[in-house]
């Protein structure tokens, strides 16, 4: 669900010391006033964009940037994959603007116009987040997760081609993969289609960090499998079992009790590790399976059961970039929509 009351930006920094004259401006910070009991740190978090705007000296921060996350599939879909994640541990903020552009994550794939088997569609990728100082080297990019890609079909027989709402202009009107991206999203192909792969990269001494989805195994199973997370691979789709989505990565820097003032699913997805960019988990496939778990970092869960299920996958966590579950039957069941993105930047006061 959305983030509320959290329009404004604000920075964190780790390290450094105090610097005099230092002052910046802009976004959420917390604590308010004073520092918070034990740990020292001013934060500014980005739930919408804006601007960080820094005057007087230098100091030295960290932060992290994440990208939306990917929407899960429809027809027993495949998870959308994780925003992609930069993180910075010693990054000098000097006196300028920094504008921030957060990416709102993919819309979870609608129901095909078509009746039957065959009429599903992808979700859509999610939007790239930016943190941009205001002078070289450049700026700080994370990217949007790939979207899950519906149970596909072969062409062969009477059944209908899928409807590629979302799809790349290049996809084969019958077989696809999960869409790259940040982290790559699940697929869930009859023929037993790969995932999506990674994009994140490094970039000007920030880590990237990001992971495929994973792979369906094809007949007689023909189970999808989860997005990809910022912390492992999503997981592949062997039989009634697999399917979660790739794990989040723990930034304990950002750990949840740190941010206070979020709704109560961000806290939780975050937790006191600091996980984000959990992989969306796939739709299921037959009556009795359930849905893949969502992967721990903000990740929403896929539908339960199949045939005709009309069960919707579970968005992921605003905040967080997760990824959305993909939807179990053929019959109505969406994908989850990715979760939105986010920039943090602490420093010592």
């Amino acid at each position: 669900m959305p983030i509320l009351g959290l329009a404004g930006f604000g920075g964190g920094v780790a390290g450094g010391g105090a610097a005099t004259g230092f002052s910046a401006t802009g976004g959420n910070q917390t604590p308010s006033t004073g520092l918070t009991p034990g740990n020292g740190y001013k934060y500014h978090y980005f739930t919408a964009s804006g601007s960080l705007v820094v005057t007087g000296a230098s100091k030295t921060a960290e932060f992290l940037v994440i990208g939306g996350g990917g929407g899960g599939g429809t027809h027993h879909g495949g998870g959308g994959g994780a925003g992609g994640v930069l993180h910075h541990t010693s990054f000098t903020l000097s006196a300028g603007t920094y504008p921030v552009t957060i990416g709102d994550g993919g819309a979870g794939a609608l129901q095909g116009p078509g009746p039957g088997n065959g009429t599903a569609t992808y979700g859509a990728s999610g939007q790239d987040t930016y943190f941009g100082p205001p002078s070289p080297p450049g700026g700080y990019t994370a990217y949007g997760g790939g979207a899950g890609f519906p149970l596909g079909r072969s062409g062969s027989g009477s059944t209908q081609p899928l409807v590629y709402q979302n799809a790349p202009p290049t996809s084969n009107p019958y077989q696809g993969a999960g869409l790259p991206g940040g982290s790559g999203g699940g697929t869930g192909d009859e023929p037993g289609k790969p995932g999506g792969a990674s994009t994140q990269t490094p970039m000007n001494g920030a880590t990237g960090y990001g992971n495929a989805g994973g792979n369906a195994t094809g007949p007689p199973n023909f189970d999808a499998s989860g997005g990809g997370g910022a912390g492992s691979v999503g997981s592949n789709s062997p039989g009634s079992g697999g399917g979660d989505g790739g794990d989040g990565r723990a930034f304990p820097s950002f750990a949840a009790p740190l941010l206070p003032g979020f709704p109560s699913p961000w806290q939780t997805a975050v937790g006191p590790t600091g996980l984000y960019g959990g992989g969306g988990g796939r739709g299921s496939e037959l009556t009795p399976h359930l849905g893949g778990d969502g992967g721990p970092g903000g990740g929403g869960k896929g539908g339960d059961y199949g045939n005709p299920g009309n069960n919707p996958g579970v968005s992921g966590t605003d905040g967080t970039g997760g990824g959305g579950g993909g939807g179990s039957g053929f019959q109505g069941a969406t994908g989850g929509a990715g979760g939105k993105g986010f920039v943090v930047i602490r420093y010592l006061v």
